[in-house]
């Protein structure tokens, strides 16, 4: 479809596997958390859900050395991704690895968070959005994301409106 609208189709390889954008986010994000709710967790935390004070726990308990490192990494992979996307207008990946499962199934939307192909961008800060793509055999949503070079965010917009109108997935809502 995106062809069809006048774009040229490349191959892009991004640096790694999402496991690695995962561990270098899972530390600074659970550090600086911690850092912004360590009173909050202290005095209320028996009031959190579990993943909530799993992420502060371990944030609290996270070493500054692994922190500043986790921190070089992010950068080290921030400029492998912008190297990737600086030759072309935007990249089309998925949003996540798996089928969005039903809300009432902690266990699996854990699962379903941790395969996010959105947390390289997170890192790197590159503009992106995740749009509707259809629905799977069960009713549920499927997804592509969109992600463009540094201050661009005028193309990814351009580029999903250009989908949402040929294909208008955005209209429909999944069985409830």
């Amino acid at each position: 479809m995106l062809k069809d609208a006048g774009a040229r189709l490349v191959d892009v390889a991004l640096p790694g596997p999402p496991l690695i954008f995962r561990q270098v986010t899972t530390l600074i994000s659970g550090s600086e958390r911690a850092s912004a709710h360590e009173r909050d967790f202290i005095a209320h935390g028996n009031k959190m859900g579990r993943e909530l004070r799993d992420s502060l726990m371990a944030g609290l308990a996270a070493r500054s050395v692994d922190y500043l490192a986790a921190q070089r990494r992010r950068r080290e992979l921030a400029a492998a991704i912008d190297a990737a996307v600086t030759g072309v207008d935007a990249v089309l990946l998925p949003g996540t690895l798996h089928t969005a499962p039903p809300a009432s199934d902690a266990d699996k939307v854990k699962a379903f968070m941790s395969d996010a192909m959105t947390t390289a961008f997170n890192i790197s800060g590159h503009p992106a959005l995740v749009l509707r793509t259809g629905f799977d055999h069960d009713g549920l949503p499927t997804n592509a994301q969109i992600v463009g070079r540094y201050f661009d965010e005028a193309t990814v917009l351009r580029v999903a409106h250009t989908y949402e109108r040929a294909r208008e997935w955005h209209k429909r809502r999944p069985p409830l």
